[in-house]
């Protein structure tokens, strides 16, 4: 292709220069091409396949006890409760940004969505399947008021078996709309930086040269200190969700529940950004690409910011310094 103009890659643009970049470097390494979908449901005004995962229980597994004894069960393939409904409930806060959007429509080829079946932190149930019928736990779906989500990509070296075609996949849980945009959002970000050869535990040396013996401390995970890919990797994924809580802001009613999901998130971005601004060694087509990720970067922590104070009044700078306080409750391992 032409020489790329790196700048406008990290951030999706209104014209899809950034999808037409990444697209490119798929197409090399799988052969990828974006096809419209021809599922029964689909998202994104039929551009993006809702399909069940062959990597998940089904719910009706654990309802006919179908699944080893032994076999913890933490998340559940969603696809056999998904209907328009749930569709329609979820596109408010995928649509509510154009430009991601736009990028969606380009880059994403599958959906699968999920439920939260067992919590990770307690191994309490979260929703009841066990001598429950469909409907049943359709209705438990319905009803759950939760925040946030579980969520991943497909990545053929690590889903066995792989599938037969490289797609672009994410898999996300369902119960919150907000959440479950977040999630899309999150992995699509971590998808698009694989696509340019930036892993989170390997990079081909194109946009920076620090090497993988090389740790520093991540905001996002504590247990150990991480390569500056897995730094770029996690803060890329949040700035891009983050940018979705903006947007749906907009959205009647929805500016104070945004807040509430960029205030946690807010320190993190930030610190995340003078790590990677403190020690990354850029080539000079990374000079350009890192030039177009930091102004976004920065540009949201601004946004995001001037949300909270308006959203949350005198109550902003508690909540503020409550959050930075990972820091010290989650402190760094080795």
């Amino acid at each position: 292709m032409n020489t790329i103009n790196w700048k406008r890659v990290a951030r999706p643009q209104s014209d899809g220069y950034d999808s037409y970049v990444i697209s490119s470097f798929l197409k090399d390494k799988y052969g990828w091409t974006k096809n419209k979908p021809t599922s029964e449901y689909t998202l994104c005004d039929g551009h993006v396949a809702v399909v069940s995962s062959l990597h998940y229980k089904k719910i009706s597994d654990i309802i006919n006890n179908i699944y080893e004894s032994d076999y913890r069960v933490y998340l559940l393939d969603a696809y056999e409760i998904w209907d328009n409904a749930k569709a329609a409930r979820l596109t408010p806060y995928l649509s509510a940004w154009n430009e991601g959007y736009g990028m969606l429509k380009l880059f994403l080829d599958q959906f699968w969505p999920l439920i939260g079946y067992i919590s990770l932190h307690n191994n309490e149930e979260l929703i009841k399947i066990k001598n429950a019928t469909l409907n049943e736990v359709i209705q438990q779906v319905n009803e759950r008021i939760s925040r946030g989500c579980s969520s991943g990509h497909y990545n053929p070296l690590h889903h066995n078996p792989p599938l037969s075609n490289f797609v672009n996949a994410v898999y996300v849980t369902i119960e919150s709309p907000q959440g479950c945009a977040e999630g899309i959002y999150h992995e699509v970000g971590h998808a698009r930086l694989n696509a340019l050869n930036l892993h989170i535990e390997q990079h081909d040396g194109r946009l920076f040269s620090n090497s993988q013996d090389e740790l520093y401390e991540s905001p996002i995970r504590r247990d150990k200190k991480r390569p500056l890919s897995a730094v770029i990797q996690a803060i890329y994924s949040w700035i891009i969700f983050s940018e979705n809580d903006l947007q749906c802001a907009k959205i009647t009613g929805n500016a104070t529940e945004s807040a509430e999901y960029l205030i946690t998130n807010l320190p993190k971005i930030e610190d995340g950004l003078v790590t990677i601004r403190q020690h990354i060694r850029c080539t000079p087509e990374g000079t350009a690409f890192f030039d177009g990720y930091f102004e976004w970067g920065d540009d949201v922590c601004t946004r995001a910011r001037e949300l909270c104070k308006e959203q949350f009044g005198d109550d902003y700078l508690c909540r503020y310094n409550k959050s930075s306080e990972y820091k010290i409750n989650q402190p760094v391992g080795n």
